[in-house]
Parts: C-alpha cells; sequence; structure tokens
C-alpha cells in the first residue's frame, strides 16, 4: 500500500468496526454493500498485511505509564522510539520511564518483545494514551520504523522536495487519524486538500533525507 504499518493496522481495526457497524443496522433479508474490485483488493492487503511493529503492544506499555506514581520522581519527556519486530527503543529527554520498560543507559529505555505488561491490550483503553501525537516519519532498510513525539517538538518545519514533504505531511494526518494512541486529537489542513488515499503511493519512504523533520 506504500503506507505504514500503523496507518495499516489502524485502517484494518476501521474497517472491522465499520463491517460490525454495517451488519448490525442492515435491514432484514438485506446484505451489506459490496466494495468494487479496487476497493476489494485494498481492504483485502490492510486486513492481511504483515505488520512488523506491534502497536497494540506499544500502546499498551506507554498507557500502563499512567498507574505509575510519578509523585517523586519526573514524568518522561519522550523524544524518539524505533521499533522493529524484537523491541522498542525510546529515547527520553528528561524523566525516565518505568516498567515494563528497561533502562539502557540514561536517555534510552528499552521495550522488548516478551515483556510483561501491566496492562494487556484489551484493556489499555481505559487508560489516557500519554503520547498521543507520537508518529512515524520513515523506517531503514533493516526494517525499523522510526516515530517521533511531535506534541515534544510543539512547532515542525518540513523543508525538502516539496512533494515529497507534502506526502510526509499526508501521511502524518492518515496516522494520526488511525492511530490507536491519538486520542483527543484534532487535524486542520490548511491549504492541502488533496486526497490523502490516491496518492498513498508517495506516503513513506524507506530513507531518513528525502524530507528534513526540524524543529
Amino acid at each position: 500500500l506504500g503506507v505504514s504499518s500503523l496507518v495499516v493496522s489502524g485502517l484494518a481495526g476501521a474497517l472491522v468496526v465499520r463491517r460490525r457497524r454495517q451488519m448490525r443496522h442492515r435491514r432484514a433479508r438485506h446484505t451489506i454493500a459490496v466494495p468494487d474490485d479496487r476497493s476489494g483488493a485494498l481492504e483485502w492487503a490492510a486486513v492481511h498485511a504483515v505488520t512488523a511493529v506491534d502497536a497494540d503492544m506499544l500502546d499498551a506499555a506507554l498507557r500502563a505509564l499512567t498507574i505509575h506514581d510519578w509523585t517523586a520522581t519526573t514524568p518522561p519527556e519522550l523524544s524518539t522510539v524505533e521499533l522493529d519486530a524484537v523491541e522498542a527503543r525510546l529515547t527520553v529527554t528528561e524523566g525516565s520511564l518505568a516498567p515494563p520498560f528497561e533502562p539502557e543507559d540514561d536517555d534510552t529505555w528499552r521495550l522488548p518483545g516478551d515483556a510483561v505488561l501491566p496492562l494487556a491490550p484489551g484493556e489499555a483503553g481505559g487508560r489516557c494514551a500519554p503520547f498521543p501525537l507520537l508518529v512515524s516519519v520513515a523506517h531503514t532498510e533493516d526494517g525499523r520504523t522510526l516515530l517521533v513525539d511531535l506534541e515534544a517538538d510543539g512547532v515542525v518545519h518540513l523543508t525538502g522536495e516539496r512533494e515529497a514533504a507534502l506526502g510526509l505531511l499526508r501521511h502524518i494526518a492518515a496516522e494520526l487519524a488511525n492511530a490507536r494512541w491519538a486520542e483527543d486529537v484534532e487535524i486542520l489542513l490548511v491549504g492541502c486538500s488533496t486526497l490523502i488515499w490516491p496518492h498513498c503511493s508517495s506516503l513513506f519512504w524507506p530513507h531518513l533525507g528525502l524530507v528534513v523533520v526540524r524543529a
């Protein structure tokens, strides 16, 4: 699909909810509408995509931070997250994290893929998401996904080739509209009325450098 696995997993979840609502509200002896061939192929690809990033686990681990008593310690200021199929590596600019995250050094923490979570993914929705503007901006050749916390930066400027910058902007909007942790997030696009999905092939790139993210 040319987008990040976080967008795909979010869309897949939204499609499941949509289908359930359609089934619930359909008239007696009626079936729900069947998508056309192209839409059906895209939906099938989203539902059956192999996701290297376990967004459910990361979301549950981050929400579990809200049950920690931060009275005597400084709450963390998250900067970046690197995700792969084995672990997540988080960089903080202030404070420290709490279990299930493990310290690697003063600024870097790990979330192993086999970590025992204080909250199960199915229970995490009852807790607030502490970093709702966490969004992926690139992935590396070895399959790692880089996420940045836009809220920590405050204001972000995208520089570089115009079409690539617009593609990244569309990607960020799509991901924030679908990410599990993007709670109470409002997205306002000004002067960017082009629809997202017809341009999905330009939304994501395998290398940093096409677009510079500068706070």
